[in-house]
């Protein structure tokens, strides 16, 4: 792809549902940037730069409701992006397994994500995703 470093890796993409653009999320061992990605394939960056990941693998999606990208990796870690300026708008408590839950008490290793109503307009929506670690879908909490 056209605009990313040799050091670079795009991480995840996902099509935006408010006007249905394509962004992805670049990362290596310096920073972390929100990229939109035009129909010929090259990569523009969306604003600044945010901090490093130390995480090896990603689960990307919009949220439809606030119309933020989030980011989940696998060392526990999520993340929100503002799409319009890519600046690092929130990182929420990592990860865990509730008390109740048989993987209670395991590391979660979430690496792919999706929301439900990902669509334009939605006002409610939940996050699912895949733990690498066990091979089960789980769910986050609603929007």
């Amino acid at each position: 792809m056209d605009g990313l470093a040799t050091d670079e890796f795009l991480v995840g993409i996902d099509y935006r549902p408010a006007g249905g653009a394509l962004y992805g999320i670049v990362a290596n061992a310096t920073r972390t940037r929100v990229v939109a990605i035009n129909q010929s394939g090259e990569v523009v960056q969306v604003g600044t730069n945010s901090p490093p990941t130390l995480d090896s693998a990603f689960g990307v999606d919009f949220n439809p409701v606030p119309d933020r990208i989030r980011v989940i990796g696998n060392t526990t870690t999520s993340r929100r992006f503002d799409p319009n300026n890519g600046v690092l708008y929130g990182t929420d408590t990592n990860l865990a397994y509730a008390g109740g839950d048989p993987a209670f008490g395991t590391t979660p290793r979430v690496v792919h994500v999706g929301y439900t109503n990902s669509q334009a307009g939605a006002t409610l929506t939940t996050l699912f995703g895949i733990d690498s670690g066990t091979g089960h879908s789980c769910s986050h909490r609603r929007c």
